[in-house]
C-alpha cells in the first residue's frame, strides 16, 4: 500500500520559510520601485532639457538686455560704479547663455551668418530662424543661411512694410515661413508665471513708470531709444 510521507518542519524552519517569502516580496517591490525611479529620472532629464530650451533661452535674452541697459547707463554716467555694474551684468548674461546651452551670440551687423556657420563647423545652415528685427537685409541674410526644410517664424514688423527676398531660397530649400502677429495667450501666460515663480527678476528691464494719464511722456521716453520697458499705472482707474 502507498504510504504518504508528511514532513513536519520545526518552528525555526517555518519562520525561515516565512522570512524568505517576505524577502522575495520585498525584492519584487524593490525592483518595481527602481524601475519607477529610473522612469522618473528620465522624465526629469527630459523636463530639464525642455526647460533650458524654452525658459532658459528667455532668461538668457533677458540678462542680455539687462547687460545692454547697464552698459548704456555706464557710458552715460561714466562712473566706476556704473562700469562695475555693467561688467557684472555682462558676466551674468554670459553665464545665462552658457546655462541655456546657447552656443554663440553675435551681432550680425558685424559678423555675417555665413561666417558664423563656418565658425561653428556647420555644413547645411540653420534649422530654425526667428526674425524679430523687421529689418529687410537681416531677413534676407537669414533666408540665405537656412538649411533644407528649415522653419522661420516672422516676429518683427517689417519697415517698410514691403520687402523683397530671393524666393529661390524659399522654394528650392522647402522653407516654411510662419507669420506671428499675436500671442498664444494661455501658453505664454503659463510660461511667464513659471518664470516669475522660479525667481525671474524683471525690475532692471523697467526703466520708466508713469500714470496712465501721462502716456505721452511714456512714448517720448521710448522715442529717445534709451528706455527699457515703460510701465503705465492704471491703479486710479475706477
Amino acid at each position: 500500500m502507498p504510504t504518504d510521507i508528511v514532513q513536519h518542519r520545526s518552528p525555526e524552519e517555518q519562520e525561515l520559510a516565512r522570512r524568505r517569502q517576505e524577502l522575495a516580496i520585498l525584492q519584487a517591490e524593490l525592483t518595481d520601485r527602481e524601475l519607477s525611479l529610473a522612469n522618473l529620472r528620465a522624465e526629469l532629464a527630459a523636463f530639464e532639457g525642455r526647460y533650458l530650451r524654452e525658459v532658459g533661452v528667455l532668461y538668457a535674452e533677458l540678462d542680455d538686455w539687462n547687460a545692454k541697459i547697464a552698459e548704456f547707463a555706464a557710458d552715460a554716467a561714466g562712473t566706476e560704479q556704473a562700469r562695475a555694474a555693467a561688467s557684472e551684468a555682462r558676466a551674468q548674461a554670459e553665464e545665462s547663455h552658457v546655462a541655456a546651452n546657447i552656443t554663440l551670440a553675435v551681432d550680425t551687423r558685424e559678423i555675417p551668418l555665413k561666417q558664423v556657420q563656418q565658425q561653428l563647423g556647420m555644413q547645411e545652415g540653420f534649422d530654425v530662424g526667428l526674425e524679430m528685427s523687421g529689418n529687410a537685409s537681416a531677413f534676407r541674410e537669414m533666408i540665405a543661411n537656412m538649411s533644407h526644410g528649415g522653419k522661420v517664424a516672422m516676429l518683427g514688423i517689417p519697415s517698410p512694410t514691403e520687402m523683397s527676398i530671393d524666393w529661390h531660397h524659399v522654394i528650392f530649400n522647402q522653407l516654411t515661413l510662419r507669420g506671428v502677429y499675436g500671442r498664444e495667450m494661455y501658453e505664454t501666460w503659463y510660461k511667464m508665471t513659471v518664470m516669475l515663480q522660479s525667481g525671474l527678476k524683471i525690475d532692471q528691464v523697467i526703466t520708466h513708470r508713469y500714470n496712465w494719464k501721462d502716456y505721452e511722456q511714456g512714448f517720448q521716453a521710448m522715442r529717445t531709444g534709451s528706455s527699457g520697458k515703460v510701465i503705465l499705472d492704471w491703479g486710479d482707474v475706477a
